[in-house]
């Protein structure tokens, strides 16, 4: 049996990466579809007053960016393995999980979504979602001043 080389791994670490930033998106996308199936009014951000639309917009922006952390987080790290393998377990069991839940909904009618507060899968991938945000707000945000003011391989113009 050959060893495969680095750059073999790399690509099967980046593959890796990207079909689990899929699986989360359809994670988010199956929750997404439980919490509105028992009703439409359910997607609405009732606690801002009078409907403000710029309110409106700044919620979904905030809770989606969350959501998506951490896609976010494996197209950062996407050629780092272990880091892709550390974060492969919560995302293939959240998604696994949503699928159930899903298929379940689709085919008996039975929603976990249903209560007030939603199932214990919501809130375990939110947690999550929230571990990832705070690992990947100061990443970005690091690599966006250090591109700024031309750091590490960043500026525009070198300083002699």
């Amino acid at each position: 049996m050959a060893i495969p080389s680095k750059d073999e791994i790399g690509k099967h670490c980046v593959a890796a990466a990207l079909a689990l930033c899929v699986a989360h998106t359809l994670t988010v996308i199956g929750t997404e579809y439980q919490v509105y199936a028992e009703s439409p009014d359910r997607w609405s951000f009732s606690g801002f007053p009078n409907g403000d639309s710029l309110q409106v917009f700044a919620g979904v922006l905030v809770n989606y960016v969350v959501f998506f952390s951490p896609v976010i987080l494996l197209l950062v790290v996407k050629r780092i393995c272990p880091l892709v393998g550390i974060i492969a377990f919560p995302v293939t069991i959240f998604f696994a999980l949503r699928v159930h839940h899903v298929w379940e909904l689709y085919w008996s009618g039975i929603n976990s979504m249903a209560r007030q507060k939603g199932d214990a899968l919501g809130w375990c991938t939110l947690i999550f979602d929230m571990i990832s945000t705070a690992i990947v707000a100061p990443v970005v945000l690091g690599l966006l001043v250090a591109k700024l003011i031309g750091g590490p391989h960043g500026g525009r113009t070198k300083l002699r």
